[in-house]
């Protein structure tokens, strides 16, 4: 090679690297702002699904304060009342009506001063500077409010819902209100299923968590807002985007705030990076890997391609396990099998050949993805070991079906066949969404007898595949054997 081609060859190799780099890094990138992208429009519809559901329960307990207040003649809230009974009848329908809710706690009827004169808690309680008071009382045409986070009068971090009573005149005559368990929100957040490192929660529009999922201690009623939020809060927007510290837990995650229409909350759906960024970090080990791997194909290209080539050749002679399973492979284990075989002719002892076939394979790969595939190999191949024995020879035949080969008659066989199939119904083998898959294998062997003459190892395939195929014939995940010798083979 004179010395322009070398540098011919070079600037070509260089460039042709420099131009799959500049490829695989827009790639990635673009891949980058998909997956942000992406999970961002899945914190959206999550977000808005409970923002909807919220809307949905506070409109129910609405029509609780509508029906209340078809009810409720102003004239009737007295304090004291002169009437015990006429007071004990309207608290009575009061409590009744409340009860038709199971997320109410408190309900109550308030005059024109806001006291309390009818309902099941304080009677007589001054709610003059609560804000639902304020706001109905102060504002002709406000006619419904849900409350902001606050401390009740039995003591209870709650929100109210409260509904204006009018007089005759159309002036302000008192109010119907009713206090909401807080644990009817984290009720309907435990249904919501979240990936790990997730979390959700509901704020109020001053700050205040009412409540979260994950649950976590002493959290409810605290104020938890970073300034990020805090600009949310303050300006007009419905929905906002944040990547920051979690101020509850400390874990950075990507959330999303979004206000939940007319009602004074926000709804704060946050994924962790761990989660979100998985799939494009899959993308990065592997796209970092294919471009290395170009990269040294090119320079060995270049500089070594003979030498690359003989070196294949070598190591592909040389090879003698799976790359997968690290287990003999099918030529590696014919050569072992053949000198059991013999061995076993010497001795005039049995020996027996097992075909394992991992059930549905196909469908694991096909619905899971060929990295679950792998996995699922390697773990029916460690399991495998685990139930064989250090004299039992195990490898790889190919695809999904592996090869046993037993120093035992039928009897052992058997045992050990079932004690594989055994343990590989109990394997655990997990998906990318950490989801359990079933592993089963079906097992079909063929086995000679002491003393009388060995067959081929061809002829145990053959019977063994017969008997694997009857397997597969009568639903799988079984075990069916047959016995070689000198007569007609026999089940």
């Amino acid at each position: 090679m004179t010395q322009a081609s070398y540098r011919s060859s070079l600037i070509i190799c260089v460039l042709f690297c420099l131009a799959v780099g500049l490829i695989m890094a827009f790639s990635l990138h673009y891949s980058y702002k998909q997956t942000l992208k992406n999970a961002e429009r899945s914190l959206l519809h999550s977000s808005d699904l409970v923002a909807e559901w919220i809307v949905g329960a506070f409109a129910a307990s609405d029509y609780l304060l509508l029906d209340l207040v078809g009810h409720i003649d102003p004239k009737q809230l007295l304090y004291p009342h002169p009437d015990p009974e006429a007071h004990r009848q309207l608290t009575a329908l009061l409590v009744e009506k409340q009860s038709t809710i199971t997320h109410v706690l408190i309900v109550g009827a308030m005059n024109a001063d806001c006291i309390l004169t009818h309902g099941n808690m304080l009677i007589g309680f001054d709610g003059s500077e609560r804000e639902y008071c304020q706001a109905l009382r102060d504002n002709p045409q406000q006619e419904m409010i849900v409350t902001h986070g606050y401390v009740n009068a039995i003591n209870q971090f709650s929100v109210a819902q409260a509904r204006r009573l009018v007089s005759e005149d159309q002036n302000f005559a008192g109010l119907v209100v009713i206090g909401m368990d807080l644990k009817f929100f984290d009720r309907w957040l435990d249904r919501i299923e979240i990936e790990d490192g997730a979390s959700i929660a509901v704020l109020d529009h001053q700050g205040l968590l009412l409540a979260r999922k994950p649950w976590q201690n002493g959290v409810v009623g605290k104020r938890f807002v970073h300034d990020s939020v805090q600009s949310f809060l303050d300006s007009n927007q419905i929905t906002g985007l944040f990547y920051l510290p979690s101020p509850v837990d400390g874990a950075n995650r990507l959330f999303v705030a979004r206000r939940v229409a007319d009602l004074p909350f926000i709804v704060v759906i946050g994924l962790s990076e761990k989660t979100y960024l998985q799939p494009w970090r899959i993308q990065l080990v592997i796209s970092s890997g294919a471009l290395l791997m170009l990269w040294m194909l090119a320079i060995l290209t270049l500089r070594k391609h003979w030498q690359v080539l003989r070196q294949g050749i070598q190591f592909a002679q040389l090879a003698r396990h799976d790359a997968l399973t690290q287990v003999p492979n099918r030529r590696y284990f014919l050569e072992l099998a053949e000198r059991e075989r013999l061995k076993a002719e010497r001795q005039q002892s049995a020996l027996s050949l097992l075909l394992l076939d991992v059930d549905h394979f196909k469908e694991i790969n096909d619905n899971h993805g060929h990295p679950v595939g792998d996995r699922a190999l390697v773990t029916f191949k460690d399991t495998c070991q685990q139930a064989l024995r250090t004299v039992d020879l195990f490898g790889r035949w190919g695809g999904d079906e592996f090869v046993v080969l037993l120093p035992d008659d039928a009897t052992t066989a058997q045992v050990v066949a079932e004690r594989v199939r055994t343990a590989v119904m109990e394997a655990v083998v997990f998906n990318d969404k950490q989801q359990q898959l079933a592993l089963s294998t079906s097992i079909g062997f063929a086995s000679t007898v002491a003393g009388a003459p060995l067959p081929s190892l061809d002829t145990l395939f053959r019977y063994a595949d017969q008997a694997l195929y009857q397997v597969k014939q009568m639903g799988r995940n079984q075990v069916q054997g047959v016995v070689v010798s000198s007569a007609p083979p026999h089940q």
